[in-house]
């Protein structure tokens, strides 16, 4: 619609006509009474105007006839005379124009679509930080936005633009869980809705006691936040963690990566996976890092994993996975800063009473067959079987309580006098887990059902041998303390275990979980303008 344009010399403008229609094959429209075009300069017809141009006494736009060649003509009727004595305004048709206006090139554009599928997060060139499915909170894969429990999952882009190599450094990301340091470091314990958590994580589901993870063969790592005794059995009431590994893809894809940081941090990764034979449906994938670091406390820990795997498609329908993974650490423990009082003691932070000569050893091997098996669309089977073998050596000074007053039995003490412990001895644990999954999709009376139905068996064999005793006495407000002679450690070291304590824990079940979907239907309207 038209309205109310003024015209200078020398300018150009366009107008948009609406309720167009044709007749006699030609554009012909007659512009509503209130439609007006004001025209300014009064007078002859400007000669610096552009060709076609013609300007005359301003007055009211009565009628509008556009050509083919999508040119105009208006007559009106002068302001200053009010009689049917028509003028008009002429302009010159759109190719004159065009012909006429300076001619500008555009850049050439081109538009490439991703090479990857944007909700596809297993594609190995997926950057997305989106992940809209999770299969965590109960054991089936479901959009998030469905899942009736709190979860928060990091994907491995996060993990990779973070640099993170541990739990801990990833945990920093989920709002209500905290890092707490167990055992001088050896274990990888959380807080979560302010329970503190067991020394048990979990891998693809399935619980892993008394080791730690390694973030190289993590996609990603999904929290759930309560209590998930349903479909886990025994656990933790503030939820848990669970680490899903990655997957051998027929996409190749290969990488490598060195890191270097302060106090002579290093640590490299090295990933490949591709296809072994296209015939056989065989895919592999490698797994490796290596950490060497000290801290600002006088410690180190060194570290290598590796983690290969292979799946095999037997046929479309049916799939199994064979992976292995190798965890070797040495680190020197560390309890951290002495309280004293309700607070930490007012000591330099980098200041430890640990032993640097002393070291703790991990190892940790786990093996894990998979398979997976659907029959039709509406049934799918899954089963499989992890067994980890989990061993340590422990090397071990810890401190008591700071003396905080002075104690007249005991004249030579002083105040933040503690008694240094140590701990020696070996430790292992073997745990096996073994489930199995079957998975129905039917409908009744236009309700959709998802049914799943399974079983688990697992087994926890625990046990360690430990020697004990006094080392000294030291004070945590003087320098750090000397290291332990050589004599000292082998007189330590030859001590008897005189603590071998043992557990076994089982436990089977059987679980059935069904989820309703009542409304699948959505209607989106679509307004065109």
């Amino acid at each position: 619609m038209l309205k109310n344009i003024s015209l200078s010399p020398n300018l150009t403008i366009g107008l948009a006509l609406s309720n167009i229609g044709y007749a006699d094959n030609q554009f012909d429209t007659a512009l509503p009474v209130a439609t007006q075009m004001t025209l300014s300069n009064v007078g002859e017809q400007d000669k610096g105007a552009p060709s076609g141009f013609g300007i005359q006494p301003s007055g009211t736009v009565n009628r509008i006839k556009a050509t083919p060649q999508y040119g105009f003509a208006a007559n009106y009727n002068p302001s200053h005379d009010r009689t049917n004595t028509s003028s008009y305004i002429q302009v010159a048709d759109a190719g004159q124009a065009t012909e006429r206006a300076d001619s500008a090139t555009l850049p050439k554009v081109t538009v490439e679509a991703d090479p990857y599928d944007p909700t596809n997060t297993d594609h190995p060139y997926n950057k997305s930080y989106n992940v809209s499915n999770s299969s965590t909170s109960n054991k089936i894969d479901t959009p998030i936005m469905e899942t009736p429990a709190s979860i928060q999952v990091i994907p491995k882009s996060v993990l990779h633009d973070q640099q993170a190599f541990r739990l801990e450094d990833v945990i920093k990301n989920v709002s209500g869980v905290q890092t707490q340091h167990s055992f001088g470091g050896d274990y990888e314990t959380f807080v979560m809705r302010g329970f503190l958590q067991s020394t048990a994580n979990h891998r693809n589901g399935i619980r892993i006691p008394a080791t730690k993870i390694d973030l190289v063969n993590v996609e990603q790592v999904e929290v759930l936040k309560g209590t998930s005794a349903m479909l886990y059995g025994f656990g933790d009431p503030g939820g848990f963690i669970n680490a899903v590994t990655k997957q051998p893809s027929p996409t190749p894809y290969y990488s490598i990566e060195q890191r270097f940081g302060s106090y002579d941090h290093f640590r490299t990764e090295a990933n490949a996976t591709g296809l072994l034979s296209k015939e056989y449906g065989l895919n592999y994938r490698m797994d490796l890092s290596y950490l060497d670091t000290n801290s600002f406390r006088n410690t180190y820990k060194n570290r290598i994993f590796f983690a290969p795997t292979l799946s095999w498609d037997v046929t479309p329908n049916t799939k199994l996975t064979l992976s292995y993974e190798h965890f070797d650490e040495n680190n020197s423990y560390d309890n951290g800063t002495p309280s004293f009082g309700n607070k930490l003691a007012s000591i330099p932070r980098s200041r430890t009473f640990m032993d640097p000569s002393l070291t703790n050893t991990n190892t940790n091997d786990l093996i894990d067959f998979k398979i997976d098996h659907r029959f039709n669309n509406n049934i799918k089977l899954n089963a499989d079987t992890v067994w980890s073998h989990n061993k340590k050596q422990w090397e071990t000074a810890y401190l008591r309580t700071v003396a905080q007053k002075l104690n007249p039995e005991k004249p030579t003490l002083e105040i933040g006098d503690v008694d240094r412990y140590y701990w020696f001895g070996p430790e292992k644990l073997d745990s096996i887990t073994a489930w199995i999954n079957g998975t129905f999709d039917f409908e009744t009376y236009g309700v959709k059902h998802k049914v799943l139905l399974g079983g688990e068996y697992y087994n926890n064999d625990f046990g360690y041998q430990v020697a004990s005793g006094h080392i000294d006495t030291v004070n945590i407000f003087r320098d750090d303390p000397a290291r332990l002679t050589t004599a000292k450690l082998q007189e330590i070291g030859a001590k008897a275990r005189t603590t071998a304590p043992s557990t076994e824990t089982t436990s089977k079940a059987i679980y059935l979980q069904g989820q309703m979907t009542f409304f699948t239907e959505t209607t989106t309207r679509k307004i065109n303008q």
